[in-house]
């Protein structure tokens, strides 16, 4: 009974002390761009799915608060795009990439690994009111086409959102993604980028990305959520 006891409190302790999580987060890189004529500083992180408790507390990000200028319907939109990204990064099958700047998540990218990787979803996180951090989505991107070339694989397969909050179509073909296929899902637009464009590209966003590769150092995300 003794025994049965200690053990019931081991898990609750375990439950409720959430600083003594081991997570298996590793920062990758350390990166610098110009997007906006003066530097902001973004650092990538690759997780794993044994972070699901730090990925439940980033999902507790309410758009309809963070991002009120641009309506609430778009709010939602954005809301749900962001909410299927987190169910994504809990898939073990799944690489997820976070920004972060100035300590807060900026921004998340989850794909598949294939033969060429199938990008899941791709999401800005506002950090303040209104306010998004400058080139948080095409750092990430760079990251996405560096392991395409670094890993020769044959490209990158999304599904852009044609009824978000943002016009991300344009964005993705100036990152060199075509639509050149019929998309399955209501409201998406499926778009390519062969290991070629993504080459081109890697080489066009060096001259605004300053990225610096780290040594995949362990990290322990709780500090991007107290």
């Amino acid at each position: 009974m003794l025994e049965d006891n200690i053990n019931v409190m081991v898990r609750i302790f375990s439950v409720n002390n959430n600083k003594n999580i081991n997570f298996k987060a590793f920062k990758v890189a350390e990166t610098t761009n110009s997007f906006k004529n003066f530097p902001t500083d973004i650092n990538i992180y690759k997780l794993s799915a044994e972070d699901s408790p730090f990925l439940d507390k980033l999902r507790k990000t309410d758009y309809l608060k963070l991002y009120p200028k641009i309506g609430e319907m778009k709010l939602l939109r954005w809301q749900h795009i962001f909410d299927y990204c987190i169910f994504e990064a809990k898939d073990k099958l799944n690489t997820t990439y976070l920004a972060v700047s100035d300590n807060k998540p900026c921004a998340i990218m989850i794909y598949k690994d294939d033969c060429a990787y199938y990008l899941k979803g791709i999401c800005a996180i506002p950090t303040e009111t209104n306010k998004k951090v400058a080139g948080a989505g095409k750092t990430l991107f760079y990251q996405l086409f560096k392991n395409i070339v670094e890993e020769n694989k044959r490209g990158a397969i999304l599904d852009a959102v044609i009824d978000g909050p943002f016009d991300v179509v344009k964005k993705y073909e100036e990152l060199g993604f075509l639509e050149d296929l019929p998309s399955k899902i209501i409201g998406y637009s499926t778009m390519t980028c062969n290991k070629f464009k993504a080459a081109e590209q890697l080489k066009k966003l060096s001259a605004s990305i300053e990225y610096r590769k780290c040594n995949n150092e362990k990290t322990d995300l709780n500090q991007f959520t107290d």
